[in-house]
């Protein structure tokens, strides 16, 4: 088994706030609000829109926690609290040519 981090780098960039978490893959903005079970999906690139581009600055900026990760796995909601499952660490197994 090799890391893949040696060969593959995270595609995805998680930020999180006190309200709101953001993944950003390939200038596709997904924002999650736990609290208002509200989802949001944004472009960033092509047409140029400027307040998204402005709020996913400032969401960066406000961040309380910023990773790299290679992909969403899942998203579980429990009565009390909500988790969304990562992929930060990844291996790969088998023969790369």
């Amino acid at each position: 088994m090799a890391n893949v981090k040696e060969y593959l780098p995270p595609k995805f960039e998680f930020n999180r706030t006190s309200d709101c978490i953001a993944l950003m893959r390939d200038s596709i903005l997904l924002r999650i609000y736990p609290r208002q079970i509200k989802f949001q999906l944004d472009r960033l690139s092509g047409v140029k829109d400027e307040k998204v581009e402005k709020e996913y600055a400032d969401l960066k900026r406000a961040a309380k926690s910023e990773k790299k990760v290679y992909g969403i796995f899942g998203y579980i909601r429990l009565k009390t609290f909500s988790y969304l499952i990562l992929i930060e660490e990844a291996s790969l197994m088998g023969v790369i040519m």
